[in-house]
């Protein structure tokens, strides 16, 4: 079971620790580490798709530690992937969410093509709270 759930992207007990510690206050290396490699990876699939390049894209997959990006401010992501795609502004009871789509621009108004579609969901504090990868029809 553990196995399991270590394939699918969801923290081993260390990562796990080590994120807690972050989350607390208590910098730790290999947590700090995985957040910017996760930010690494969706800067690729964002430069790939602006850079239309069909084939590239195609072949991209959602990054695996989506979690590590929990708790990290608005200004992060928007220094790392710029201005989202859609951006849905909060209501009473739903948070704001940006959502940034990694298909090249000519396709982002077409259907068809399974690319990686990234939301995140942030907190009133401006926190995100939920990032998700989902893959747009």
């Amino acid at each position: 079971m553990l196995h399991h759930l270590r394939r699918h992207g969801l923290p081993s007990p260390a990562q796990f620790g080590a994120c807690l510690a972050l989350t607390l206050g208590v910098v730790m290396p290999s947590c700090a580490a995985s957040t910017d490699q996760t930010l690494r990876e969706l800067e690729v699939l964002r430069v790939d798709a602006k850079r239309g390049s069909l084939s590239e894209a195609a072949q991209r997959k959602c990054p695996d530690h989506l979690h590590t990006l929990i708790d990290q401010p608005k200004q992060r992501f928007f220094e790392s992937l710029g201005a989202p795609d859609f951006k849905q502004l909060s209501a009473a009871t739903q948070p704001e969410k940006w959502s940034y789509f990694f298909a090249p621009e000519s396709r982002q108004a077409s259907r068809g093509g399974a690319f990686p579609e990234v939301t995140i969901a942030f907190s009133t504090s401006g926190l995100a709270e939920s990032v998700t990868c989902n893959y747009a029809r």
